[in-house]
């Protein structure tokens, strides 16, 4: 029995071929000895969904025509504002998750990465007691401005605010905690008109 060998274009192809699926195989080797390949059989894997709604905090606990102490015509909203990257509407009385346009974001500092609430609008430290009035309030906003980011957060901190529609004062009520959770009551005396 003879056998006859291939000659011309078909013993190109079949030594063409058998190079590249040596070379294929050669560079599985070494791919599998250099650990990048890990060949296992395991069971196919099983779709788990999970749907989950995430809705903004918006926080307004409790509204009134009159504060404690008789002061006419003043907003009173408890607001609990969590920690990474919240929005503070002195306005409104509300904390968002959203990252827009707000009066104040509550977030970590880009240094030290502790929490600071960071004012967009006048404000002032100014004040030593929770039952300052409206014009004390503008009074130490303009008398004592405050600019910059506010890391010296604790119990008791008072804050007065000049938002867009109104005055505020701040009062934090509780300290940060584990959680960093920021908890202000907030008094708003809006301009006239709104």
């Amino acid at each position: 029995m003879s056998q006859e060998s291939p000659s011309g274009p078909g013993r190109i192809a079949l030594i063409s071929a058998l190079a590249g699926a040596a070379a294929t195989i050669i560079a599985a080797i070494i791919t599998v000895l250099a650990g990048a390949v890990h060949i296992s059989i395991t069971a196919p894997p099983t779709a788990v969904v999970t749907h989950t709604t995430t809705v903004a905090p918006s926080i307004s606990t409790g509204t009134s025509t009159q504060s404690p102490g008789g002061r006419q015509d003043v907003r009173v909203w408890n607001m609990t504002v969590p920690y990474p990257y919240a929005d503070l509407s002195f306005d409104a009385g509300k904390v968002t998750a959203f990252r827009c346009c707000s009066d104040a974001y509550y977030e970590p500092s880009s240094d030290t990465k502790i929490p600071q609430l960071r004012i967009n609008v006048p404000y002032s430290l100014g004040v030593a007691n929770a039952n300052s009035s409206k014009q004390q309030c503008l009074t130490a906003i303009n008398q004592q401005p405050n600019f910059n980011p506010i890391t010296n957060l604790h119990k008791g901190l008072l804050i007065c605010v000049q938002a867009n529609g109104g005055v505020a004062l701040l009062d934090q009520t509780q300290s940060l905690g584990q959680s960093d959770t920021l908890h202000l009551r907030e008094e708003y005396w809006p301009n006239p008109g709104q």
